[in-house]
């Protein structure tokens, strides 16, 4: 298996390098190459690879979908996402917005499966605009070292530049801006503040496309239905969720799984609204069969290195150069590549 990451974001790769070669992992079993695009293209073109994950941009998955049509492999493609969060009148305040600050702001907004369109009844409109503006203001950016801080910068000027046209068309547009809409004043770093938008047209590219960045509209519904349709208004269909304080009628609002085997699963005697795209949230099963006997839960479980050792080694200085590069930038760190454990000990 060969591991790419994106060019912007090596070092959890490398993580997950170390706890391969930590479990004792045979040498060549998990290889790690970073790079670019032309990186990537190279691996989705080589004749010994069989099968490819890929995991990023809608238009990049297009374009990998099309060569591997092309050479006829298999392709698993996880891709854009602007996932709903359904919120029910009888939902409480205090616990649905605590969920949010995670599901909407979670890794500075760079996430696929984000609740970035938070559906809210109108006659309680007021309520989680406010509340969801002082979850963004509460938040604390700083440095992603820092144990203390909850959201850190983006990954680029790129992707900084990208969030930013978004709010700024989205304002011109007539939406409006409740709090955030600007780079983090003062800031070293790619930081932009967590925003909440309002009164945004849900037919234009801030409630239809991926902003990818710490950025949540709130939009406001009639009825279930109307709630239902709004949740579906979209191409993406990665994820969703449904606040309520019942859960027969949040569970009436979901859509059945389609598990690895393409069997539906449904809790019987339920009614469904028809959710069409929200998949993924049904109930999934706890363990999967293979042949005649179950696997349990646990297994395949590998016990990963932790995170603050990784980043105490980083910070004491690197081993290897490449390997724990302090810039998380591809203009600065070099391309590098790990192919196995025995093959790495011989770079050290």
């Amino acid at each position: 298996m060969v591991v790419k990451p994106a060019a912007e974001t090596p070092l959890d790769a490398f993580a997950f390098a170390d706890a391969a070669e930590a479990i004792g992992l045979p040498p060549g079993v998990i290889n790690v190459v970073t790079g670019g695009r032309e990186t990537g293209a190279a691996l989705v073109d080589h004749p010994g690879v069989d099968k490819i994950a890929f995991t990023g941009s809608t238009a990049a998955g297009r374009v990998i979908a099309a060569r591997c049509g092309e050479r006829l492999i298999p392709v698993t493609l996880e891709l854009g996402g602007k996932s709903p969060a359904v919120v029910l009148d009888d939902a409480d305040a205090a616990q649905t917005l605590a969920a949010l600050k995670g599901l909407s702001f979670m890794n500075s907004g760079q996430t696929c499966f984000l609740l970035s369109r938070v559906l809210v009844p109108r006659t309680r409109l007021d309520e989680f605009t406010q509340g969801l503006a002082e979850v963004a203001q509460e938040l604390i950016l700083g440095d992603p070292r820092d144990a203390a801080t909850e959201q850190g910068p983006l990954v680029s000027e790129r992707i900084r530049t990208r969030v930013r046209g978004y709010v700024e068309a989205g304002t011109a547009a007539g939406a409006r801006v409740v709090t955030g809409g600007r780079d983090l004043p003062g800031a070293e770093g790619f930081f932009y503040e967590p925003t909440i938008m309002a009164d945004v047209d849900h037919a234009g590219p801030l409630a239809q496309e991926e902003v990818f960045g710490p950025v949540v509209i709130v939009a406001p519904y009639d009825t279930d239905e109307d709630a239902v349709a709004l949740a579906n208004d979209t191409a993406y269909g990665l994820g969703g969720a449904v606040f309520s304080a019942d859960d027969e009628r949040a569970l009436a609002h979901r859509a059945p799984h389609r598990d690895r085997d393409d069997r539906h699963q449904r809790l019987p005697a339920r009614p469904r609204a028809a959710v069409r795209r929200l998949q993924g949230l049904g109930p999934r099963p706890r363990a999967r069969t293979r042949g005649p006997r179950q696997l349990p839960e646990d297994q395949g479980r590998l016990p990963l290195t932790s995170l603050r050792s990784f980043r105490d080694r980083a910070a004491t200085g690197p081993r290897h150069p490449v390997r724990y590069a302090k810039s998380r930038c591809s203009r600065c760190t070099p391309s590098s590549s790990w192919s196995s454990p025995s093959a790495y000990d011989r770079r050290r």
